[in-house]
């Protein structure tokens, strides 16, 4: 082998193993006691703005379905029972602070009651660090069906130090909606050099990110 491609072989060797080493777990949830999240920085927000319906994010019910994984109530779930009738639902599940100094991916599963005659949605989006709903960017609405279903969606790196939020926000119409389930909750940070797949891109305006992709699989 030539010294040149040596060198080649070398340098490229090095890269896959500095990409490697920056690759790593922010956060990683199985929602086992969902009570116990506040106090690890979680915020949940029901923006109704009629104080008789202001029930938050809370364990998931095994009668309804089981967890995706886990305990069968090991999820955190959010209801109808979130907005008076026929209002618009905005409950809000807010993760605690990351750092966005490096790009990474955050994915979970997603599940709804899927019953006859109604329609579970959420809305996905990022901040720069404040837990203020106002302040998060969101994507398309993602309808929950009645199967467990990876949701992915990446963001692009900030500046040094730069910090974000996640959000899940329970929407669409009280009238319309049942039950749904948020499940295995992790954000990683991704290697240098790796790209997400191309998917369904959103656009987020927010100034710590740039584009980010979402796409979806359901667990067989």
């Amino acid at each position: 082998m030539s010294l040149a491609r040596t060198r080649h072989s070398l340098l490229a060797a090095a890269l896959v193993v500095a990409a490697s080493a920056q690759a790593g777990t922010l956060l990683d949830q199985d929602f086992d006691d969902v009570g116990a999240l506040p106090a690890a920085g979680w915020l949940f927000t029901n923006a109704n703005p009629d104080p008789a319906y202001l029930l938050d994010w809370f364990q998931g019910n095994p009668d309804v379905f089981a967890a995706h994984g886990g305990a069968d109530g090991s999820y955190v779930a959010s209801t109808w029972g979130a907005a008076a009738a026929g209002a618009p639902l905005h409950n809000w599940l807010i993760t605690p602070e990351f750092s966005t100094a490096t790009a990474g991916i955050v994915t979970f599963w997603l599940r709804g009651a899927a019953d006859p005659g109604t329609l579970d949605t959420v809305n996905v989006g990022f901040s720069s660090g404040s837990g203020a709903p106002a302040a998060f960017v969101l994507g398309d609405a993602i309808t929950a069906t009645g199967q467990w279903t990876e949701v992915s969606v990446s963001f692009a790196a900030g500046a040094a130090g730069s910090t974000g939020r996640f959000a899940i926000e329970q929407s669409g119409s009280d009238d319309l909606a049942s039950y749904v389930g948020i499940d295995s909750l992790s954000i990683q940070t991704r290697a240098v050099g790796v790209v997400p797949e191309p998917a369904n891109a959103l656009l987020l305006a927010a100034g710590l990110l740039g584009l980010a992709a979402w796409r979806r699989r359901t667990a067989r």
